[in-house]
């Protein structure tokens, strides 16, 4: 180390008689009178403490994150569970709405209207918890996905405003596909959801979802098309 002058941490453990084990570091640093007077001197320290706390931080962390997938799931499953009976819920204001509010009072009428608020507040909830649950999942792991179910299933999510609109929605078979499968529904979710959104009023929305496959190079040159 004096030739050198090399003189990184060195990390180092002792285990005592009596089996516990300390952890220490020490340094060195070369002092020099003249070129024939060349010395060195270093610190040792102690850091036991230091590693079982940065042992202890790890562990906390990893029981944190373990809490964090836990609950993430929990939150998915519960908005999930809950937008069937909501979905129902809000089916039946709309047929009461349409067939029985002549036969409501004023009162039974704002009644009506503040339930379907509610509804829509709910609704809304609902989604911002399904969609927290799904953006705070860090894993990205790809499967083998049946894209015909994934576009089921997000038809499921749209399935009041498709009522709503009238919408008709026809889809060619798509091949199964490796992929993320909660982004591939997130996309079908957008593409619906914003043809239902900007469509026109009084005319039944007509969707049709195709497919076809290109070569990858095709897709870096038309980056910037829609």
């Amino acid at each position: 180390m004096i030739q050198t002058e090399d003189l990184p941490f060195i990390y180092y453990r002792i285990v005592q008689k009596n089996g516990s084990i300390r952890h220490f570091k020490a340094y060195g640093k070369v002092l020099t009178d003249n070129e024939e007077n060349r010395r060195l001197i270093g610190t040792t320290a102690d850091i036991t403490d230091e590693i079982e706390n940065y042992r202890l931080l790890e562990e906390r962390n990893f029981e944190l994150e373990r809490n964090n997938k836990e609950l993430s799931s929990f939150n998915h499953v519960a908005s999930h569970d809950l937008q069937e009976p909501l979905r129902k819920i809000q089916t039946f204001i709309s047929r009461l709405e349409e067939k029985e509010a002549s036969n409501l009072s004023e009162r039974g009428n704002l009644y009506l209207e503040r339930i379907k608020t509610s509804s829509t507040r709910m609704r809304l909830l609902i989604d911002d918890l399904l969609q927290f649950s799904r953006t705070n999942k860090s894993e990205e792991v790809f499967e083998e996905t049946n894209m015909n179910i994934i576009l089921e299933n997000a038809k499921q999510e749209l399935a009041e405003t498709i009522l709503e609109k009238d919408a008709i929605i026809t889809s060619e078979t798509i091949p199964t596909l490796t992929v993320i499968p909660f982004q591939l529904q997130q996309l079908f979710i957008n593409l619906i959801g914003n043809s239902l959104k900007y469509s026109k009023k009084e005319v039944s929305p007509n969707i049709k979802i195709s497919y076809n496959k290109v070569d990858a190079s095709d897709v870096k040159n038309k980056e910037h098309q829609v």
